[in-house]
């Protein structure tokens, strides 16, 4: 199977895991997230893909004594967005994300809606698939 296309686009699956912090100076590895968003080689997400596929681009939240959460990489005004699935009653709960680049070693935050953004590194890339093939 062909896993990137003309554009030079691969779906990949983006293990995220939490940075160093106060409470955790090594960081946590059962603190993370898998994203799965097409990327160009340089670690950009191809957004012309992601809008043609938007309903594949996802991810899963790993967090110690909780269930595992899942939902949808948004684009939104400001940036980009973790929108979990289902959404609650209340409304849908979206995490701002700031990333520019998402290759080993680069660092994304992610804001918790009333408490402090969290750093989070780029631990490892996955191939995903190529949708044109």
């Amino acid at each position: 199977m062909n896993k990137s296309g003309p554009s030079g686009f691969t779906w990949k699956s983006i293990r995220l895991e939490l940075a160093e912090t106060r409470e955790f100076p090594r960081g946590s590895a059962s603190r993370a997230y898998m994203l799965y968003l097409p990327l160009r080689p340089d670690g950009t997400i191809d957004e012309a893909v992601l809008r043609a596929n938007p309903n594949i681009a996802g991810f899963r939240r790993f967090w110690p004594n909780e269930a595992d959460r899942v939902g949808r990489v948004e684009r939104t005004e400001s940036g980009w967005a973790l929108s979990f699935q289902p959404a609650p009653e209340a409304g849908s709960v979206s995490l701002p994300i700031e990333m520019n680049r998402l290759l080993p070693g680069d660092q994304v935050t992610i804001e918790k809606q009333g408490q402090r953004a969290w750093r989070f590194r780029v631990v490892d890339l996955s191939l995903g698939f190529d949708t044109r093939s």
